[in-house]
Parts: structure tokens; sequence; C-alpha cells
């Protein structure tokens, strides 16, 4: 604020506004837009994490479920050739 009242805004992008008005409507505008900044500044952050959160949750969703062959500790040979067996695709009935 200017000692004559003006109040000059600055915003992003290199914009900025000048409000002329008498001292104390400028100080009375200068003190709730302190207060309000804050504020806005606080919600703005809320939506950032609230968005990212839901980003996480849609990538987490499109992931492709692990292999039996990473999930499964290799132990004894033998265990591991029972599971393969297991996992290979059934065969298909052939019609009469």
């Amino acid at each position: 604020m200017d000692k004559t009242g003006k109040v000059k805004v600055s915003l992003p992008l290199h914009r900025n506004i000048v409000i002329p008005l008498e001292r104390e409507d400028g100080e009375r505008l200068v003190d709730t837009l302190n207060q309000l900044i804050p504020k806005a500044k606080n919600q703005e952050i809320r939506e950032h994490i609230m968005r990212k959160r839901a980003r996480r949750k849609r990538e987490k969703s499109k992931r492709v479920p692990s292999s039996p062959y990473v999930t499964v500790p290799y132990y004894f040979p033998t265990e591991q050739v029972d599971i393969v067996n297991k996992l290979r695709p059934r065969k298909k009935r052939k019609k009469k």
C-alpha cells in the first residue's frame, strides 16, 4: 500500500493491479487480504494432495498383478517344480 492509499496487488505472470482507495479503506482491504491469503494457500495445498492421492490410486489399479514366480520364495527345487506344473493352462476338451 502506498502513502496515498493506493493498493497494489501482484498477480502471477507479471500482472499487477492498482486499486486507488482512501487511506482507511486501503488499510481495511490489505488487512482482509492478508487474512484470506493463508487460507487460500492451505486450501490449494489440500487440493494438490488430494489430486496426488487420486492419481496414485488410479496408477495402482492399472498395475499388472505380480507373477507367481516372483512371489513364491525358492527354497527347494521340488517345490518349484510342483508349482510350475500347476500354473500351466488347462487343456481344452475336444468336442465329440
